[in-house]
């Protein structure tokens, strides 16, 4: 015969065949409390699918009436165009109470479905119209600031205080637009900056009562016109930055070719040099021969690395100390900005500022320990020797550019030789 099972299907089998009365009693109390229990926690999961889904709904019921009473809400502010259209905005005015009614219903049939009567449903219809009311008021403020201020009288028990602080910024902002387009149209310049500072001027004589706006509106149009100046006037400093560049280079191009004359038309050419800068190029152009000095090839490295960091226009001009071949160099070190080569030239200066913190503690320690100064041959010829190791250092990274070789390994091998 088969032996007795181990299963609970087995099991149950033989207590019923083979059990007593006790026992069959205690199995179909079991089964009948387990059916109830499966009974109720379908119809609980059933209830909470229902409510989810309703809230879903309801969600996406309060996104649609919200896109409708914003479409109603540029209708308003259009029909206000004409003061004897009132009988459209009274209209337009009742399929926004419409909408606030249907939204109403909608709550309320989440609520029966739910089974719920609490205050957590009150405030939720309240915060719903409430953002519905917004929907319709922002847009009218978008386009008349007077229309929506009074509305905002008449809808204003049934906002919230985030909504309602949301409508007035939208009044205010529009009674600066407003404000500044009736200044634009007192302009006469034609040109960006000059128009720029003429409306600065036009707001600066006008007032809040003149302009028939608010304190605050008024504030915003000022912060707006200020804005603008200011924009422009970066605009204009980043297109001079860049006209000096082009200059520069140019200038040095001339000079390292030997066109002295087309050098000096170059500098009177370009109007944004002050007196002293257009004297101070002439002087470099009479020099005819020219060399550099490490300071400040030091610092026109140093300038052009901050540049590039900021994204800002490098203009490197000749100089009695740094020489248009060098200023070239620099040029071509500076070419092209990437993450990549910005870090390279970080490097680059790291290793020639190493480079002449050494040289100059070598130096300060030879006179401290009493070796005569140097002449002023010996000098130049020190300067000499450590511009041919700055060189060395430039012209590397520029050659391993162009042969596509890595910089930074090119940059240890450079660090090792000039330290010898």
């Amino acid at each position: 015969q088969r032996g007795i099972g181990t299963s609970p299907s087995e099991i149950f089998y033989k207590a019923v065949a083979e059990g007593d009365g006790n026992t069959k009693g205690v199995i179909a109390s079991q089964l009948a409390g387990n059916a109830v229990l499966h009974t109720q926690s379908e119809s609980f999961a059933r209830k909470k699918r229902v409510e989810e889904q309703t809230r879903e709904l309801c969600a996406k019921r309060l996104a649609g009436l919200c896109q409708d009473a914003a479409t109603l809400g540029r209708a308003f502010a259009t029909a206000c165009e004409s003061a004897s259209d009132k009988v459209a905005q009274s209209t337009l005015l009742a399929a926004l109470a419409d909408l606030q009614l249907k939204l109403t219903q909608t709550e309320e049939l989440t609520r029966v479905i739910s089974g719920k009567d609490s205050k957590e449903d009150a405030t939720r219809l309240r915060q719903n119209l409430s953002a519905l009311t917004c929907s319709f008021l922002c847009e009218v403020a978008a386009y008349d600031s007077e229309a929506a201020s009074t509305l905002m009288d008449t809808y204003a028990e049934m906002l919230v205080a985030s909504d309602m602080r949301i409508i007035s910024n939208m009044v205010l902002r529009r009674e600066s637009e407003e404000a500044y387009m009736l200044l634009s149209q007192e302009m006469t310049s034609e040109e960006p900056e000059q128009r720029a500072e003429e409306l600065s001027k036009l707001c600066a004589k006008s007032s809040p009562e003149q302009l028939k706006i608010t304190e605050h509106s008024y504030s915003l149009l000022q912060e707006r016109v200020e804005a603008e100046v200011v924009q422009i006037n970066e605009i204009n400093a980043m297109l001079t930055a860049v006209k000096r560049k082009s200059v520069a280079k140019s200038l040095c191009e001339l000079l390292r070719g030997g066109k002295l004359v087309e050098a000096v038309g170059a500098v009177f050419d370009f109007d944004d040099f002050s007196k002293d800068e257009r004297m101070q190029l002439l002087r470099v152009i009479r020099l005819g021969v020219w060399f550099t000095r490490p300071e400040p090839y030091i610092e026109a490295l140093i300038k052009g690395v901050e540049c590039d960091r900021i994204a800002e226009p490098y203009s490197i001009f000749p100089s009695e100390t740094l020489s248009p071949y060098d200023a070239l160099a620099l040029y071509e070190l500076f070419a092209e900005y990437s993450p990549k080569r910005q870090f390279e030239n970080e490097r680059l200066l790291e290793v020639i500022t190493g480079y002449a913190e050494t040289k100059r503690y070598s130096e300060n320690e030879a006179v401290d320990g009493g070796v005569e100064g140097h002449t002023g041959r010996e000098q130049q010829q020190l300067g000499k020797a450590e511009m041919a190791k700055f060189r060395y250092a430039v012209f590397s990274v520029i050659s391993a550019r162009k042969e596509d070789r890595s910089v930074l390994k090119v940059l240890d091998e450079v660090e090792k030789e000039i330290s010898r």
